[in-house]
């Protein structure tokens, strides 16, 4: 085919193909066409590479399809905050300048009940047309933990607190909740106090003192009050005076009334027990904490049907070192003091110098496993 022939069904092939460029695009190939002025025939004898060091690469035109939109700059930003409300995946944090909805991170959120709590001190980053994230729980002073039941599941109620209280009731003081406290809070950093509540009501004061006995003989400080008449509350408000308490107790024990005494500005819903069983009915489903004027804080807690051990919290000195003193004399190491021979824990009780309630608390509190 001659160089004539090939040039005639070149130019029949663009007009062929014409139709399919758009008008837009035969005007832009026109413009470049013209910039790039009259072309040099090369003849059958010039050199090749010669010819091709002579062109120039033409700018390309930006179109708005083709070029990238601009990277994002992210706010950096961060502050420090505690947190004082949780829910799912959210929270409520004081800063300086107040408090700030927020949401957690997702390494966070994961595993919520386990690795945040109301109390801890986090770092919190700000977002552009966003919530600010929790990006970090800071190092803990202290921690209040229990056990979510069969799975053993570590559950956070509160964090970096100096007092707990356990809001007993005069009446019907369950004791079981001291021990089981006492254990969980050995090491920790915490404080217990027990506050026995409505002492307006009847009861029997002897008795009372009876079984409290025991505990006051260890040290364990007791206040009696009466939130639903203000008595005994002076002495409590003074004893957690500028320092961070988590208020615990079974449901029906009175203890967001009790709240509400020691903080009016705040008013938590409240509700009496069930007539049928005298027990408890929820009002608080969430942890959350109050800052009074004299920076006491003040943390609110679920109402707990069971405060079960966490793993590796065992041991039996920190809540009864009475029965850990006398098992040092028993004559097996690993005496579990319920039937073994030679057991001088239950020789104790026989003899008086140990109260049967002790013994049976301990053996409740540590059956071996089947």
């Amino acid at each position: 085919m001659s160089e004539e022939d090939k040039h005639r069904l070149q130019e029949r092939h663009r007009r062929a193909q014409k139709h399919l460029v758009s008008y837009e695009e035969q005007q832009r190939r026109k413009a470049v066409r013209r910039a790039r002025g009259p072309q040099i025939e090369r003849a059958e004898d010039d050199d090749p590479e010669a010819t091709f060091a002579r062109m120039r690469r033409q700018p390309r035109t930006p179109t708005p399809s083709r070029d990238k939109p601009a990277a994002f700059e992210p706010n950096l930003a961060e502050f420090h905050a505690t947190v004082v409300w949780l829910g799912r995946g959210r929270a409520r944090v004081l800063a300086a300048d107040g408090e700030h909805e927020v949401v957690l991170a997702p390494d966070l959120a994961a595993d919520q009940r386990a690795a945040i709590a109301v109390g801890d001190e986090v770092l919190v980053h700000e977002r552009d047309g966003a919530l600010p994230r929790i990006a970090a729980v800071l190092p803990r002073r202290s921690v209040l933990a229990r056990s979510d039941g069969e799975h053993e599941a570590r559950h956070l109620l509160a964090a970096n607190v100096d007092r707990i209280v356990l809001v007993l009731v005069a009446d019907r003081p369950r004791l079981g909740l001291i021990d089981r406290l006492r254990i969980a809070l050995d090491g920790s950093g915490a404080e217990l106090l027990v506050c026995v509540n409505k002492c307006d009501l009847p009861h029997d004061a002897h008795e009372l003192q009876r079984v409290l006995a025991p505990y006051v003989q260890q040290g364990l400080t007791f206040h009696r009050v009466s939130a639903a008449h203000g008595h005994g509350l002076d002495e409590l408000r003074a004893a957690i005076a500028g320092l961070t308490t988590a208020f615990v107790g079974h449901s029906g024990v009175g203890k967001s009334t009790l709240l509400n005494a020691l903080d009016p500005q705040v008013s938590r819903a409240t509700s009496g027990v069930r007539e049928r069983d005298g027990r408890g009915r929820h009002t608080t489903s969430a942890s959350s904490l109050t800052r009074l004027a004299d920076g006491t804080q003040l943390i609110d807690t679920p109402g707990v049907r069971l405060f079960g051990l966490c793993e590796g919290q065992d041991d039996a000195l920190a809540a009864f070192p009475e029965i850990a003193e006398l098992g040092a004399r028993c004559r097996f190491r690993d005496c579990q003091h319920r039937t073994e021979p030679g057991c001088a824990v239950r020789q104790a009780v026989e003899l008086g110098e140990l109260a049967a309630e002790r013994l049976t608390a301990f053996q409740r509190l540590f059956e071996p496993p089947h």
